[in-house]
């Protein structure tokens, strides 16, 4: 496996390398790229999606509560999660080395398994809403959450 991702990898060397002079030499210009786009993925996305779904008095948001319903939605996708990127990308850029592979698959198997408990309490509580309308029966949006949240 290794002898067949190390041309890629090497493929790679000099925008990793780019990638990596660009943190260093701009670590505020990135924190805020992270932070945009964070924010823009995680909250600003579902934010207009839900707004367009309510302007067009669209039945799934009519019946269900939407993300602009849930102020967790807001605080939480809105800043928290924002805050977070930022505090780890901090984090990686004070450290100044390649972050294992034992660490991406930790991080990897932690997000699923607070990706996986999140969504199981939510069906078991029947926690219903735009992107789990039935327990256990997720939108294709809900399956879309669950992705980005487990990333």
């Amino acid at each position: 496996m290794r002898e067949r991702i190390a041309p890629a990898l090497t493929r790679l060397a000099p925008y990793r390398d780019r990638a990596a002079s660009f943190a260093e030499e701009r670590p505020t210009a990135l924190l805020f790229a992270v932070a945009l786009a964070t924010y823009l993925l995680a909250f600003l996305v579902n934010a207009l999606g839900s707004a367009f779904l309510e302007a067009r008095q669209d039945p799934l948001v009519v019946r269900y509560r939407d993300t602009l319903d849930f102020t967790s939605a807001i605080v939480g996708d809105g800043f928290l999660i924002p805050i977070a990127n930022v505090l780890v990308v901090s984090q990686l850029l004070q450290w100044r080395r390649v972050t294992r592979r034992r660490e991406v698959v930790g991080a990897l198997a932690f997000g699923a398994a607070l990706t996986v408990a999140v969504h199981a309490y939510q069906a078991l509580n029947a926690l219903v809403n735009w992107t789990m309308p039935h327990p256990y029966s997720w939108t294709l949006l809900g399956y879309t959450h669950a992705l980005f949240m487990w990333a």
